[in-house]
């Protein structure tokens, strides 16, 4: 129980109680004496953030990401390293705050944060409709396969 008459600094009341790291993908452990990442591949990945509006594509996003990834090498420390820390720059706004309500460190794995992210951002109900989309599909006799489908996307 707290004793009311211990006399307290405001500084005592700004302290923050609880966990002091809010990563939900956890420090990769990597058998490199350090791992430098040049702030020029942080800024190209953040220059090119996913935030899950309507007009992205989270699976272009994820291609650019691992071509910026794919150059990066760091002697000892395997790729999937690098991509899981870098992944949090390359997303923005909403989506920055989804990765960040998962528990901390519960993404060890880069397939793991892959799989939740486009579960997330390309859900199967988004997948079944594409592939509605593509059985139900019909040209004319006269109508080339590029122009029918332009016009099918027209809507």
């Amino acid at each position: 129980m707290e004793n009311i008459n211990v006399r307290r600094t405001l500084a005592y009341y700004t302290n923050v109680v609880g966990p002091q790291h809010f990563n939900s993908i956890a420090r990769p452990r990597v058998n490199a004496a350090n791992i430098e990442v040049k702030s020029a591949v942080i800024q190209l990945v953040k220059s090119n953030q996913f935030n899950g509006l309507s007009h992205e594509s989270p699976y272009e996003h994820l291609t650019t990401f691992s071509e910026i990834c794919n150059t990066v090498k760091i002697n000892g420390v395997p790729d999937e390293a690098i991509k899981l820390s870098l992944f949090p720059f390359s997303l923005g706004g909403n989506v920055k705050l989804w990765l960040n309500s998962f528990p901390e460190g519960s993404f060890t794995e880069w397939e793991a944060v892959v799989t939740k992210f486009l579960n997330k951002y390309f859900p199967p109900s988004k997948v079944n409709k594409g592939k509605q989309e593509i059985s139900s599909f019909k040209k004319g006799m006269e109508e080339s396969l590029g122009h029918a489908w332009i016009d099918t996307k027209a809507y």
